[in-house]
């Protein structure tokens, strides 16, 4: 009798190997040596935390920082990526010249997709700028609404329409929090719809959809599936979400995977960081996000075919090879 693990690992093997959907290789191994305490900090927290990060990197620490993490997944099996790439007043386009330069070395012996964070939003002059800037080098547009509070709308009808105006994927940050008071992945549909960008769009992460009640959810799902909009799930990114007493169904800290394969919606997974003050122990490796995707969503009876879709075909649509 052959072992879950090394039956899942073989025929990810002979789907091509691991494919990342979704990371942040210019911050990985970014932590000062022996020290944790950044991580124990709440999400909004370390985003204004990894500014001091991106400030004292030069080109050359992006391009080493993104080679070590490229070497690092290669290792545990990963045969193509995409990574989000900082480009913004704190960063410049250092990050993007460092990781336009590993791409362009490593060709097709390991596919790597870049897209711009959108980290310093873009609706601000300086933001667009950085955006405009990072869109003419990226293969993939990417965005993070919140970070137009509360204009997250105009947020994506720019990251919309430039990417239907360029012919790229859509990747956005959305439903982050893990509660009910986000609704990003519903607005993400409804706005795909309305700029005519079915199936060319994948929301990242959508934990809050968890939050909502089954209601809620299926209206989601149905215009998700109108939308063509996928999911990228990093299932062991939220792991270690906060404590809240906010009143909401159990739920467990990823969007519902089970009710969205169940769904027939696309979903494809990634690491997110990698040992950085987001995820200091995080080590880059797919075969863990597979099994926590898994586990999380109590899928032991799903099709394995199916389970393995998620970390090689699936991931391999949602970064556009």
């Amino acid at each position: 009798m052959i072992a879950p693990e090394a039956r899942l690992r073989a025929a990810v093997k002979a789907k091509g190997g691991f494919v990342n959907a979704h990371a942040h290789y210019d911050r990985a191994n970014s932590l000062p040596d022996s020290s944790l305490e950044s991580g124990a900090q709440p999400l909004k927290s370390k985003w204004s935390y990894i500014d001091g990060v991106k400030r004292a990197s030069t080109v050359e620490d992006y391009e080493a920082r993104i080679r070590q993490a490229v070497a690092e997944v290669r290792a545990t099996g990963t045969t193509a990526s995409m990574t989000f790439v900082d480009a913004d007043d704190v960063a410049g386009d250092r990050a993007l010249i460092a990781a336009a330069k590993v791409r362009d070395e490593l060709g097709d012996e390991f596919p790597l997709r870049l897209a711009n964070h959108g980290y310093a939003g873009v609706l601000t002059e300086a933001g667009r700028q950085w955006f405009d800037r990072a869109a003419e080098i990226v293969d993939i547009i990417g965005g993070m609404p919140e970070k137009d509070a509360p204009h997250n709308d105009k947020h994506l009808d720019v990251l919309l329409s430039i990417a239907k105006r360029r012919n790229r994927l859509v990747h956005a940050h959305v439903d982050q929090l893990g509660s009910a008071s986000e609704t990003e992945t519903e607005l993400l549909a409804i706005k795909t719809i309305e700029h005519g960008m079915e199936g060319k769009v994948w929301a990242v992460h959508s934990v809050s959809l968890a939050a909502h009640p089954e209601a809620y959810r299926k209206q989601v799902y149905k215009l998700l599936k109108d939308a063509g909009v996928g999911i990228i799930i990093c299932p062991t990114a939220y792991l270690d979400e906060r404590r809240s007493e906010e009143l909401m169904p159990h739920h467990n800290p990823i969007a519902p995977i089970e009710e969205l394969i169940a769904e027939g919606i696309p979903v494809a997974l990634g690491t997110d960081n990698i040992s950085d003050t987001y995820k200091p122990l995080a080590t880059g490796d797919m075969w863990l996000e597979l099994r926590f995707a898994i586990e999380l969503g109590r899928m032991y009876d799903v099709n394995e075919s199916t389970l393995v879709d998620l970390a090689t075909t699936n991931a391999r649509r949602a970064i556009g090879i």
